[in-house]
């Protein structure tokens, strides 16, 4: 029983952080990034990063921030980019958390990014290697929408599969994914140097994380979960489900409305 309380506690608490970032969406991002490969840099080094996406989930309003896209402002050919890549990085990582440090108190909605291999701490350890100083997030600012998931549905709520919960959650709620790529795709388009269509893929995961985020707030997300992993066997667990569900809400509906007409009812027969 006590593993059930928790879950519920765990639950209620995640929905309630879910809809406290939708209430105040005109101060929250989503964020995704790329970057090559960490399990196949030899030298030890950490991974280069390729492109960040970051889309306001208010109006939808997309920053990107990409070496390709340095690359062809500064006119180099996109051949060429190797052997720039690092006054690049430095220069794109320079111009994202100078963005980052214009919107202190904002919420950063991701998707796993959250440890030194692919994580904020990887990003700004990339850019103090370069001769950076980053802006740091503060990680109550930090809203890891896959544990939030698992939160809220359980680990049963989709399956990892060869390509992970998040292209497949997507799918099973028809969320157009368009460009995006696996990780492994992503760190083998680096190596293949082709920068735009890592880009792309960027942009695209900061659009379908959105979706899943406002799907899961409205409670419209479709999973694989059942009842009993969503909401188990504790008897408040069958309250909290009561709660939530629509039947409830339209009994106190029509409850309040019955209310009100039995007192206008009253007012009414007491004039006459």
């Amino acid at each position: 029983m006590p593993s059930e309380i928790h879950r519920l506690r765990e639950r209620r608490e995640a929905i309630a952080r879910l809809r406290e970032i939708r209430r105040n969406a005109q101060t929250a991002f989503a964020i995704h990034y790329s970057c090559e490969s960490f399990y196949d840099t030899v030298d030890g080094r950490t991974p280069r990063i390729s492109s960040i996406s970051l889309r306001r989930l208010a109006n939808g309003q997309t920053h990107s921030f990409s070496i390709h896209k340095l690359a062809e402002h500064k006119g180099y050919d996109l051949a060429d980019i190797p052997g720039y890549y690092v006054d690049l990085e430095r220069e794109m990582l320079n111009e994202f958390f100078k963005f980052m440090h214009q919107y202190p108190g904002y919420v950063f909605v991701h998707w796993n990014i959250r440890d030194v291999n692919f994580g904020f701490p990887a990003l700004e350890h990339r850019f103090k290697v370069l001769g950076g100083d980053p802006y740091i997030v503060p990680d109550e600012k930090k809203y890891d929408l896959a544990r939030a998931l698992v939160s809220i549905y359980s680990h049963n709520y989709i399956g990892h599969g060869s390509e992970g919960r998040f292209l497949n959650v997507c799918r099973l709620n028809n969320i157009t994914d368009k460009d995006a790529l696996t990780g492994a795709q992503e760190a083998e388009a680096f190596t293949s140097q082709q920068y735009l269509t890592v880009h792309l893929s960027t942009l695209r995961k900061v659009d379908m994380i959105t979706v899943i985020f406002e799907r899961a707030e409205d409670r419209s997300l479709k999973t694989k979960a059942s009842w009993r992993d969503v909401h188990g066997l504790h008897p408040k667990h069958v309250v909290e489900c009561v709660k939530e569900s629509w039947f409830y809400a339209s009994i106190a509906i029509i409850a309040t409305i019955v209310g009100l007409l039995g007192r206008v009812l009253g007012w009414w027969f007491a004039v006459l």
